[in-house]
């Protein structure tokens, strides 16, 4: 009796302190996001924890500054152009990669993988010294290329399991009515793939959007990115609008990240439904 009591005690200690453990590791990833949640509500004109009083003062410093609304326009275009150009390479390219015997189909996948191995600063200051060569520093193909060599294998990565989620018969049933590789593709393989071409397109914006390391090193007063202009304020003096700034892009990032989480499941409905039709056709 003594023994199967002290396995409980030592079962109920374990789980109290596994949950201690999870609840700190939580507590401390969250409590810097609470903390600038907070603070973007402070009526003070500097940086403090806990605020003495609160109200909008942030915000509305926020829509009144000029270079933030400009550096947030900028940050927003090149995020929605770098969604659309990965996009556009990605969906093919997967499509060829998946479907095709593409000569050196490895290795064209393991490069394209490659700038999300290296090491961001590494690659900033390569992609700088090539842009230096043709006079592209502080200007948005630059920094919209740059952003595109970064977020094409974040796309990559997320469209080939929606790709191999959908059966080669369908291209072949497709083909066998008479349409083409080309018109199967489009018609049946994208049609299929749709949700995790939306997700993947998320993460693009989202990964565009938040870029610092490339946007310090390829951006200058003409074309700096709110995430540069960010850190030009910390560096140069804490304005306390970049906590209303911060605030907003939790919560957009949030909600983005909620969307391309609701399309994967979305995805994965349609693969199983997809996996049940297929199912019931060979049974019958």
């Amino acid at each position: 009796m003594s023994a199967t009591a002290g396995r409980r005690a030592a079962a109920w200690t374990g789980r109290v302190l596994y949950g201690a453990v999870v609840l700190g590791i939580v507590a401390f990833m969250l409590l810097p996001t609470l903390v600038v949640v907070g603070t973007s509500f402070s009526a003070s004109s500097y940086i403090e924890w806990p605020p003495s009083s609160f109200g909008l003062r942030q915000y509305d410093t926020l829509l009144h500054s000029a270079d933030l609304a400009a550096a947030t326009w900028r940050s927003l275009l090149v995020a929605a152009g770098t969604a659309a150009v990965t996009l556009l390479v990605a969906a093919p390219l997967v499509l060829g990669l998946s479907r095709a015997r593409v000569p050196g189909g490895k290795g064209l996948r393991v490069a394209v993988v490659l700038p999300m191995v290296t090491p961001g600063v590494a690659y900033a200051v390569a992609l700088y010294g090539m842009f230096a060569g043709f006079a592209l520093v502080d200007t948005l193909p630059a920094v919209l290329l740059a952003h595109v060599a970064v977020g094409l294998p974040v796309v990559l990565l997320a469209l080939e399991p929606a790709m191999d989620a959908v059966p080669r018969e369908y291209e072949l049933a497709a083909m066998s009515l008479g349409a083409s590789r080309a018109r199967a593709w489009a018609g049946v393989t994208l049609r299929l793939i749709a949700p995790g071409l939306v997700a993947a397109g998320v993460l693009a914006f989202v990964t565009s959007f938040d870029e610092a390391t490339l946007a310090s090193f390829l951006t200058g007063p003409r074309t700096a990115t709110l995430p540069k202009v960010i850190l030009d304020s910390v560096s140069t003096g804490v304005d306390p609008a970049i906590t209303a700034v911060s605030a907003l892009l939790i919560v957009a990032t949030g909600l983005l990240m909620s969307f391309a989480g609701t399309a994967g499941r979305l995805r994965q409905a349609l693969r199983n439904r997809n996996e049940r039709r297929t199912k019931t056709h060979d049974e019958s």
